[in-house]
């Protein structure tokens, strides 16, 4: 069981779906970050999007979206760093790689949305 997915700009995932790879945000890529879906325990899955810039919480063990004052706030603070940068990507683009995070079946079926996440196509 995996506890995330990035899809990238260009159609990639890490870890990939058909890989034993396994889930570790040191060595995902790092440029063309575009979603990342999370395991939930309240609404099935998690979706990351709409970053500038993506930073793994070690504490949390999570991905969150920020922008460029969130990096630096998150570069300032001690402790181990991790970040992925995300890039412009036409509509179409997005929304089929949204379509895949949404469907994904190596996650939960998704029940519900956090107060911060974008609720799937725009």
């Amino acid at each position: 069981m995996i506890p995330w997915r990035v899809y990238y700009t260009d159609g990639a995932t890490y870890p990939g779906s058909e890989s034993n790879q396994p889930c570790d945000p040191w060595v995902a890529p790092i440029f063309g970050c575009q979603i990342i879906v999370e395991r939930d325990a309240d609404h099935g899955r998690r979706i990351v999007s709409g970053g500038d810039f993506y930073v793994w919480v070690v504490e949390e063990e999570r991905w969150r979206a920020c922008d460029q004052w969130g990096m630096i706030q998150y570069m300032a603070k001690p402790g181990p760093k991790r970040f992925m940068v995300g890039e412009m990507i036409a509509s179409d683009g997005w929304n089929a790689l949204m379509r895949r995070a949404m469907t994904d079946p190596d996650f939960p079926v998704k029940t519900g949305y956090s107060p911060y996440e974008a609720k799937g196509e725009r």
